[in-house]
C-alpha cells in the first residue's frame, strides 16, 4: 500500500482532534490532519526541510468584480488587535529573515503564506499573521488607502488595489487572459474578476467590505497548512485554540459544482487599449474539459497533453500554428489553467491581421482535428511523460517547497478529498503511463472527445483599440464626479488624517522581532572545483545533472549581439541541415528534462563587460552522452539561415515584448534609466531592453537571415566555451569525460578578448508612452564598488527605505502598488522604481523628499541588516546553486568578496549610512530617470523627460 491511515481520534490542545495521519509515497514525509469543533482544519506535512512554511487559507467566492477579496487580502495585514500598526506586514518584512512573505487572491480562495529557515522567525511571523486573519481591525482608513476612495479635487478615484487593477481591463494580454478563462464560466463565481475590475471596484462600499469578511473569514471556512521540520505543531494548535475558543461552527459554504455545459460553441469579441494605430489582434480558443483540478491524475494527464501538443515549436499544434502564416506567433496564454475547479485548455494566435480573423478561428479547430485524425506520435507522448517524471525527481527551487505542496493539494483539501496523491506526483505519473500502456489511443481519443467535439468552447477575438483607454478614463471620471458628496469628502479628510499620523513607538514595539544575535551569519557556501577546465559542483541532485554553458561573445558589437538574441530563439525552432526540422528537437526533448538558450550581459570584477550565449540543460546521467551529441549537432549544423525559422524567432521576440511590456514595465524602466551609468548597463539596454525591442521591430527577416549565417560560425569555436556541471559525486568522473569529448569536437580557437565598450545611451531622462492609465517610474544612480564599506552602507540604507519611509510615502500616501530600492553594486547601480503608480512628477518629488528628510534610527539599521543577512540564508535548490555558482565564476565574485560584503554589512554604522544618504541625495539632482506610462499623465505633469516613441504594443 502507498500509505497507512490512523483513525484514532485523539484530543489535542483544547479541542483540536487528530483526524488522520498518512505516509506520503516516495517521500520521507507524512501528512497529518487536525480539526477543531469550529470547523477550522490544520494540515501538517512533516518533511525534512529546513525552510519551514505556513499558510492560512480561506475560501473566497466572488459574486461581482468589485475586488472585495483582493482588498481584504491587502487590509487583513494592515493592523490587528495585538498589532495595531498601519502596516505590520511591512514592519515584519524588514525585521525578519523570511524567505517568503505574501498574500494572494485566487479565483476561489485567498492565501496568506510565509516561510523562513529560522524557527524563531517563523514563530514571530505566525503570531502576526494569526492575529491578522482572526482579529483584523479593518479600519475604514485602511479600506480607503488600500482599496478605493473618491478624491474631490479633481474628482477621481484612488487606492492601491484600484491602481493595481486599473491597467488590467486595458492591457491586451490582461484582456486576453481574463476573458478567455472567465467567460468559459458564465453565471458562476469564476465569471467575475477576483482581483477586481476598476469600474466595479469604484462602487464597493465599506459596509459590503466588512460583510464579506464576516461571511468568508469565519473559521468554518478556513484552514492552516504547516510544512517543515522546524514546526512545533502543538504550539501552533495552542495558539489557534486561543483564537477559536467559543467559536461556533457554521454551515460550510457550498462546494463548487460542475459548470452547466453549452449546447453549442460560442464566439465573443473584446477590446483592449493600444498604442496609437496599433490594432493588435489575438484569436484564442478556450475549451472547458471534463478533467478536474481536484484529481492529481487529471492534472497530470492534461499536463502531458499540453506538453505533447504545445511544449515546444517542434510539437504538432505549436508548429501547425506557426507555419500557418496567419499571425506573428502563438499566444502565450496557450496551455492549461490550474486556477479553476474544472481544467480549461487554451490555444491561440497573436498578431493576426484583421482580414485573417475568420481564417485563424477555423484553422485552430482544423489543426486540432488534423492531430486527432493522425494521432500523436508515440515519441512525443513518451517525451512528455518523461519530462513529468524528470520534474518529479528534481529537487525544486523558486517558491518554498511547502508552498508548492499546498498549491498541489489546496483544492482537494477544501473539498474533503484525500490529498496524498496530490502531494506525490510520481504516483499520478505512474498511473498516466499505465493508462497509456493499457490504451495506446487514450490521448488521441481525449483530443477528439474533449478538444475537437466539445461544445463548451469559446472562440475569443481581442482587438486593440486606441480609443479604449480614453473611453474608460472618461467613464471613471464621470463616476467620480457623480460620487463626490459630503460623505466622500469626509472620508477623504479621514484618510488624510490617518496617513499623516505616524504609528506610536509603543505599537511598534509590540511587533515580535529577531535580533542580530538570533541569526547565523553565513551565506550560501558553494564549493566548486575546476577539473580539466570544467567547473564542477558536487552535491545531492536526485540523480540529475545540471549542464550550464557560457559561450563567450564579449568580442561582439552590440549590433551583433542583437542578432545573437534572435539566434538564441532560432536554436529552439530551426532544424539540422538536410533533416526534417522537428527531428533534432524531438530527440532533445526525449533526452533532457529541459534545454534553454538565452543571452546574458554583465560586468566583470575587472570592469570589463561580458556577453554570453547561455545554455542550461537538465539531463540524467544515462542520457548525457546522447544529449550532448545532439546538442553539438544543433550548435554546429543548425539550418540557421532558414527564412521560416528566422521569421519564427524574430516574431517570438516581438511577441514576447508585446505580451510582457506592461507586466514587466518596471524592469524595462529600470533598464532604460540605468543605461547611462556604465558600458555594461548600456549594452544590456541595447540588446535586451526597450532599445533592443525597437531595433528588432524594424528588422526584416531577410536582413536577419543574412547576418545570422556568419555569426553562427562563432558557436563552433572551442575557445568560447566555459562549462559548469552540477552533479552527484558518483557521477562526476564519467560525466567530466563525456563533456571533454563534447568540447573536443569543436574547432580550436583563441580565448576571447573583450572589446572596449562605451555608453551609447546619452539621454538621462526618458519617457516611453504606454496605453495604460498608470506609470512605471525608475531613478538610477551609481553605486559604490562591491565589497566596499560604502557599498554596504548603501545596501543597508536601501533595505531601510524600501520597507520603510519610501514604502509609506509612495504606496500608502500616493497610491502606487509598490516601490523598491535596489543596489546592484556588481553592475554599479542603485535603482529606485515604482509600479502601478498613478503619479509621475509627484513620485519623483516624493522620492527626493523622503531621502532628504529620512531619519536614521538604530533599530531600523538592525532590522535592515537582518533582512539582508536573511536573504543569504535562503536554501538553494540544486538548479539554483548551479547557476549561482556558475555566475560567480563568470563575473569573478570570489568567496573573499562575499565575506567582505557580509562583514561590511554588519559593521555599517549610523554615520556610514548618513554619509551614503547625503551622497545619494546629492546624486538625485542629476540622476537618470525613465518612465513608462500614460501619455496624458506625462503631459499633465509637464516634467522634463525626453519622450521616445515606443514600438507598437
Amino acid at each position: 500500500m502507498f500509505f497507512i491511515v490512523y483513525f484514532d481520534i485523539l484530543m489535542l490542545m483544547d479541542d483540536f482532534k487528530l483526524i488522520s495521519k498518512q505516509v506520503i509515497p516516495n517521500m520521507d514525509a507524512s501528512a497529518t490532519l487536525f480539526r477543531h469543533p469550529s470547523g477550522f482544519e490544520v494540515y501538517y506535512i512533516d518533511a525534512k526541510d529546513e525552510e519551514a512554511f505556513f499558510c492560512y487559507q480561506f475560501k473566497t467566492y466572488p459574486s461581482s468584480s468589485n475586488g472585495v477579496f483582493h482588498i481584504l487580502e491587502h487590509t487583513i495585514l494592515s493592523g490587528s488587535e495585538k498589532y495595531p500598526l498601519r502596516d505590520p506586514f511591512s514592519v515584519v518584512s524588514r525585521s525578519s529573515c523570511n524567505t517568503y512573505l505574501n498574500a494572494l487572491t485566487f479565483p476561489d480562495k485567498t492565501l496568506y503564506p510565509a516561510a523562513s529557515p529560522l524557527k524563531k522567525d517563523l514563530d514571530n511571523i505566525f503570531l502576526i499573521y494569526s492575529d491578522a486573519v482572526f482579529r483584523p481591525l479593518l479600519r475604514k482608513e485602511t479600506f480607503l488607502a488600500e482599496g478605493i476612495r473618491v478624491k474631490s479635487n479633481p474628482p477621481s478615484f484612488d487606492g492601491v488595489v484600484f491602481n493595481e487593477m486599473l491597467p488590467d481591463s486595458l492591457s491586451h494580454e490582461s484582456v486576453v487572459s481574463s476573458h478567455s478563462l472567465r467567460d468559459l464560466f458564465p453565471n458562476t463565481m469564476y465569471s467575475f474578476s477576483s482581483g477586481g475590475d476598476a469600474k466595479c471596484i469604484a462602487t464597493l462600499t465599506y459596509e459590503e467590505y466588512l460583510a464579506s469578511y464576516d461571511k468568508y473569514y469565519h473559521p468554518s471556512n478556513g484552514g492552516l497548512f504547516l510544512y517543515g521540520q522546524n514546526i512545533d505543531v502543538d504550539e501552533k494548535l495552542e495558539i489557534l485554540s486561543s483564537y477559536l475558543k467559543g467559536v461556533e461552527k457554521r454551515e460550510k459554504l457550498p462546494l463548487y459544482e460542475k459548470t452547466i455545459r453549452w449546447e453549442k460553441p460560442r464566439e465573443e469579441i473584446c477590446y483592449s487599449s493600444s498604442a496609437e494605430g496599433d490594432g493588435r489582434i489575438t484569436v484564442i480558443v478556450s475549451i472547458l474539459t471534463a478533467l478536474l483540478n481536484t484529481s492529481a491524475f487529471d492534472r497530470m494527464f492534461m499536463s502531458v497533453i499540453v506538453d505533447a501538443l504545445l511544449g515546444s515549436p517542434s510539437c504538432p499544434l505549436y508548429s501547425a500554428l506557426l507555419e500557418s502564416n496567419l499571425a506573428d506567433d502563438i499566444s502565450s496564454q496557450s496551455g492549461m489553467s490550474g486556477d479553476f475547479f474544472e481544467i480549461p485548455f487554451l490555444v491561440g494566435l497573436t498578431g493576426v491581421k484583421s482580414e485573417k480573423i475568420e481564417e485563424a478561428k477555423s484553422f485552430i479547430i482544423s489543426a486540432l482535428k488534423s492531430i486527432a485524425q493522425k494521432g500523436l506520435d508515440k515519441d512525443l507522448i513518451e517525451a512528455a511523460i518523461r519530462r513529468q517524471e524528470f520534474a518529479s525527481r528534481e529537487i525544486p527551487g523558486g517558491i518554498p517547497n511547502g508552498f508548492r505542496m499546498l498549491l498541489r493539494c489546496s483544492r482537494s483539501w477544501v473539498r474533503g478529498e484525500n490529498i496524498i496523491e496530490d502531494l506525490a506526483p510520481s504516483v499520478s505519473i505512474a498511473k498516466v503511463r499505465s493508462a497509456w500502456q493499457e490504451n495506446p489511443n487514450i490521448f488521441n481519443e481525449f483530443i477528439e472527445r474533449e478538444l475537437v467535439n466539445n461544445n463548451h468552447r469559446l472562440t475569443l477575438t481581442v482587438i486593440s483599440d486606441d480609443k479604449k483607454a480614453s473611453e474608460d478614463e472618461k467613464l471613471l471620471e464621470k463616476m467620480a464626479i457623480e460620487m463626490v458628496n459630503e460623505k466622500t469628502i469626509a472620508d477623504e479628510k479621514l484618510f488624510e488624517a490617518f496617513i499623516s499620523k505616524p504609528d506610536s513607538e509603543d505599537d511598534k514595539n509590540k511587533i515580535p522581532r529577531l535580533m542580530l544575535q538570533d541569526v547565523p551569519i553565513k551565506g550560501n557556501t558553494i564549493a566548486d572545483e575546476i577539473i580539466d577546465s570544467i567547473i564542477v559542483q558536487k552535491q545531492l541532485t536526485g540523480g540529475i545533472i545540471y549542464f550550464d554553458c557560457a559561450i563567450d561573445l564579449s568580442d561582439k558589437s552590440s549590433e551583433d549581439l542583437t542578432y545573437y538574441s534572435i539566434l538564441s530563439r532560432e536554436l529552439t525552432v530551426a532544424g539540422i541541415v538536410g533533416e526534417e526540422k522537428s527531428l533534432i528537437h524531438r530527440s532533445l526533448r526525449l533526452l533532457t528534462g529541459s534545454l534553454n538558450f538565452y543571452l546574458e550581459t554583465g560586468k566583470n570584477q575587472d570592469g570589463s563587460t561580458r556577453a554570453s550565449l547561455m545554455i542550461r540543460m537538465k539531463v540524467l546521467k544515462e542520457n548525457l552522452k546522447s544529449a550532448l551529441t545532439e546538442l553539438f549537432r544543433l550548435l554546429t549544423m543548425c539550418d540557421i539561415s532558414n527564412i521560416e525559422s528566422v521569421k519564427s524567432a524574430l516574431n517570438d521576440i516581438k511577441t514576447d515584448f508585446q505580451e510582457n511590456i506592461t507586466y514587466a514595465a518596471t524592469s524595462f524602466a529600470a533598464s532604460a534609466a540605468a543605461a547611462s551609468l556604465s558600458p555594461s548597463l548600456s549594452l544590456g539596454e541595447d540588446v535586451m531592453g526597450i532599445k533592443a525591442w525597437q531595433a528588432l521591430s524594424q528588422m526584416t527577416v531577410e536582413s536577419a537571415a543574412k547576418e545570422l549565417g556568419g555569426l553562427f560560425e562563432s558557436l563552433k569555436e572551442r575557445g568560447r566555451y566555459l562549462i559548469h556541471l552540477t552533479l552527484e559525486s558518483s557521477d562526476s568522473e564519467y560525466s567530466i569525460n563525456i563533456v571533454k569529448e563534447f568540447l573536443s569536437k569543436f574547432k580550436e580557437s583563441n580565448i576571447v578578448t573583450p572589446i572596449d565598450r562605451e555608453i551609447t545611451e546619452k539621454d538621462s531622462c526618458i519617457f516611453y508612452p504606454l496605453p495604460v492609465p498608470v506609470s512605471y517610474n525608475a531613478i538610477a544612480l551609481p553605486s559604490s564598488i562591491y565589497g566596499s564599506k560604502e557599498e554596504a552602507a548603501e545596501e543597508v540604507l536601501s533595505a531601510m527605505l524600501s520597507a520603510g519611509a519610501l514604502w509609506d510615502a509612495v504606496r500608502t500616501c500616493s497610491g502606487a502598488y509598490g516601490v523598491e530600492m535596489i543596489v546592484d553594486s556588481l553592475e554599479g547601480s542603485i535603482v529606485i522604481a515604482t509600479y502601478n503608480d498613478p503619479n509621475i512628477k509627484k513620485t519623483y518629488e516624493t522620492i527626493e523628499s523622503v531621502i532628504n528628510t529620512f531619519e536614521i534610527k538604530e533599530k531600523d539599521i538592525e532590522n535592515a541588516k537582518l533582512s539582508i543577512i536573511g536573504r543569504l540564508l535562503k536554501p538553494l535548490a540544486p538548479s539554483d546553486r548551479a547557476i549561482v555558482g556558475f555566475r560567480r565564476h563568470l563575473y569573478g565574485i570570489t568567496p573573499e568578496l562575499r565575506a567582505a560584503f557580509r562583514s561590511n554589512i554588519l559593521a555599517s554604522s549610523s554615520s556610514d549610512i548618513e554619509e551614503s544618504r547625503n551622497k545619494i541625495a546629492l546624486q538625485l539632482r542629476s540622476s537618470s530617470k525613465a518612465t513608462l506610462g500614460s501619455k496624458e499623465t506625462f503631459e499633465a505633469d509637464g516634467i522634463a523627460l525626453q519622450p521616445r516613441v515606443l514600438i507598437k504594443v
